[in-house]
């Protein structure tokens, strides 16, 4: 991973903000915690999200700034749609596309979900070739995530997969591959989230999603679950794409190396810390933690037993 990074989706930052505000293991400060949500929503005119974080966390909504940033969105959208007239008239498709974007965009980084799939579907009829509606379904996929709708991320992932296998570019193949695991880990499908995970880290580009440090996390994780020792050893151990990482995160290194050195009393005090820390930093974290809770608590007590016992290296997959 060379260059600066993109930055994460906005509404990807404040749903991991509100997570942590409302969760009792994030070592956060939550009053400044909960003003630093507050002004990202005033600041980018997000009465949409605002509305629903403010039920979210029981919070009273404030009627004059909710009025204000409303007509502070009719009228981005308003200058949008004047902007794609213009262009029908004076420039090309390629400018009315990129009106037809703006707008879209816009709207999904404001939270309005119907506001924004009708704009996508306006600007996906004028898009030409797979790789741009590929952006506009990873547009969609995100703010279907922000709000929990997991079965449209499903479907959205299945149009991309349609459109890769019809003629997308190598960037956007890659990038599909972590959304994908991203659902996958989400629906504790560990085997093939660690795969994707493992596939993207050499290319990985979906900053939008979350940094590359968290990949690497995820790639780690998943794999503990899914994989056996020898594939441990040699996709995650001893794997350059994690050990120039993983050492910016050394519970991790500490969890990895308690587990695949057979320090156990070591693992699972580290391992404990790791799990609840991570569980309170981000909703994406949550699955795949309690999972491999789960997985400790009832498998590994009893694998760690019969390897003592009688010598032999049983693995660490299920």
């Amino acid at each position: 991973m060379d260059g600066e990074e993109e930055r994460q989706d906005l509404k990807l930052e404040l749903l991991e903000a509100v997570w942590q505000y409302r969760s009792p293991d994030a070592p956060v400060d939550k009053p400044k915690l909960l003003q630093h949500i507050l002004d990202t929503l005033f600041a980018n005119d997000m009465a949409p999200l605002y509305e629903h974080i403010a039920g979210e966390l029981g919070l009273a909504v404030d009627q004059a700034r909710l009025g204000a940033m409303r007509a502070s969105i009719a009228a981005r959208v308003a200058k949008f749609e004047a902007d794609a007239k213009d262009a029908e008239e004076n420039a090309g498709e390629s400018e009315v596309r990129e009106a037809l974007l703006g707008k879209a965009e816009y709207l999904a980084m404001v939270g309005d979900k119907d506001a924004a799939f009708a704009a996508f579907a306006v600007t996906e009829g004028k898009s030409a070739g797979s790789g741009p509606k590929m952006d506009i379904v990873f547009s969609q996929a995100r703010l279907c995530m922000y709000y929990g709708d997991w079965h449209a991320v499903k479907d959205l992932l299945a149009k991309a997969q349609r459109l890769c296998d019809s003629g997308g570019d190598w960037e956007r193949k890659n990038k599909l591959k972590v959304y994908q695991a991203v659902f996958a880990m989400y629906s504790r499908d560990f085997k093939l989230a660690s795969s994707l995970f493992h596939e993207a880290l050499a290319t990985f580009s979906a900053t939008e999603l979350f940094p590359y440090s968290r990949v690497v996390f995820y790639a780690v994780i998943t794999s503990i679950i899914a994989m056996d020792r020898v594939a441990l050893k040699a996709k995650v151990v001893d794997a350059p794409e994690v050990l120039t990482t993983i050492n910016q995160n050394p519970a991790l290194q500490q969890f990895l190396d308690a587990l695949y050195g057979c320090q156990y009393k070591q693992f699972f005090q580290v391992s404990n810390w790791t799990m609840q820390a991570r569980m309170g930093r981000s909703h994406m974290h949550a699955p795949v933690c309690m999972s491999v809770w789960v997985w400790m608590h009832a498998c590994l007590h009893a694998r760690v037993h019969v390897g003592l016992v009688v010598g032999v290296d049983v693995g660490v997959g299920v």
